[in-house]
């Protein structure tokens, strides 16, 4: 069975992940979170691996997820790498993701790469008040990744902030839905009407 790939792009903590969690479950399709390419970086010391600007395309191993998606478009089963964030960290042992009618992909660079986008027509982007992405960033990495706040708001000021300006606010012209990410089960609704539209649009965006 050849999968049709969802995409759904933000900035961080914008609500793409709750969206995508949601409209996976919706669908009853797998979901993928783009995180979990993060190259494994097994070379560098634990304090050198936690110095990565993992905000940056470059951390992420895009011709592994490229290609994996491309496998489930052909209706083939693939071994997705699992990344444990808390340990900065690729699991030894990967999950296997099988193609089924729609695949949910989440992340930063979702509607960054030519060659990832090309997979669907289906691309969303989340679209929040930075100020609110902050406040859900900082507390995100306080309360489930065990980061001081110190550690988070550098990172976030040297880090985040400058990389989703360069590369992750300009992939919102490369949607084809833009929804808002504080709207809740009006989002999901307008996703999942949007999608099994017949004339879901190809090329020109909406937003909603």
């Amino acid at each position: 069975m050849a999968s049709t790939i969802i995409l759904i792009g933000g900035i961080s903590c914008s609500g793409k992940t709750t969206l995508a969690r949601r409209l996976a479950t919706e669908l009853d399709a797998p979901y993928l979170s783009i995180d979990d390419y993060y190259r494994p970086f097994d070379n560098l010391p634990l304090d050198v691996r936690k110095r990565v600007d993992f905000d940056a395309p470059d951390a992420i191993e895009h011709e592994l997820l490229t290609e994996q998606l491309s496998q489930l478009t052909r209706g083939e089963t693939i071994l997705k790498p699992v990344y444990d964030a808390a340990a900065f960290e690729r699991l030894p042992t990967p999950e296997p993701i099988y193609a089924n009618p729609f695949v949910v992909v989440e992340g930063l660079f979702a509607l960054l790469w030519r060659d990832l986008i090309g997979l669907t027509s289906h691309r969303v982007f989340v679209e929040t008040d930075p100020e609110i992405c902050l406040a859900r960033r900082l507390q995100r990495d306080v309360e489930v990744y065990g980061r001081s706040m110190e550690f988070a708001l550098s990172r976030y000021r040297e880090q985040v902030e400058p990389s989703q300006s360069r590369f992750v606010l300009p992939t919102k012209s490369n949607a084809t839905l833009v929804v808002s990410g504080t709207c809740g089960d009006r989002g999901l609704r307008s996703c999942l009407d949007w999608i099994q539209s017949p004339t879901a649009p190809a090329a020109s965006a909406m937003s909603l």
